[in-house]
């Protein structure tokens, strides 16, 4: 005679955000349920098991880490134009511009978690800085129009961004 152990999977008593890590109830509320936390406004969606999701120090650590490659591909980019052409009066603008692109979505992260906010915040200088490389004088590029059209693209991508973070704002709870 066998038996069998069957064990109900309870949902848990505490969500932790993928974002800042803080605890919270889960009292009413639905499986796949989106809400926003009310400290960081990452993106939750309740899910009735635990486990599945990202936590909140790995989602910090790809951050820093997606920051840090893109800042020494900007960077290495501003120092090869200034010592391929020597314009001070170019690497200035496109320097100041890269250190925009990585500090303000560093800044926000200390803040606020949401990753449609994070990437507009990076998508808006960054399509500053490719305006200004595509106007930057002796790159010599065979399609310079195309850093122009990208800073479009790019313009539209933080756009899309900030719509997105403030739907999300109007429309979920926060929990």
């Amino acid at each position: 005679m066998t038996t069998e152990n069957t064990v109900k999977e309870r949902p848990p008593t505490a969500f932790r955000c993928g974002g800042c890590g803080r605890e919270t109830e889960n009292h009413q509320v639905a499986n796949g349920e989106k809400y926003l936390c009310s400290r960081c406004h990452h993106l939750q969606v309740y899910r009735s098991r635990a486990g599945g999701g990202m936590s909140h120090r790995t989602f910090v650590a790809l951050v820093i880490a997606s920051l840090a490659a893109t800042a020494l591909a900007g960077f290495s980019l501003c120092f090869l134009y200034l010592f391929g052409t020597g314009r001070v009066s170019w690497f200035l603008p496109l320097f100041a511009s890269m250190l925009l692109v990585v500090g303000l979505p560093a800044f926000l992260l200390s803040r606020r978690r949401n990753l449609a906010l994070l990437a507009a915040s990076l998508y808006l200088p960054l399509a500053f800085w490719s305006f200004l490389w595509s106007l930057a004088p002796g790159v010599d590029w065979e399609y310079a129009g195309s850093m122009g059209w990208s800073a479009l693209f790019f313009l539209s991508l933080a756009c899309m961004g900030f719509y997105l973070y403030g739907r999300d704002l109007r429309n979920l709870s926060r929990r």
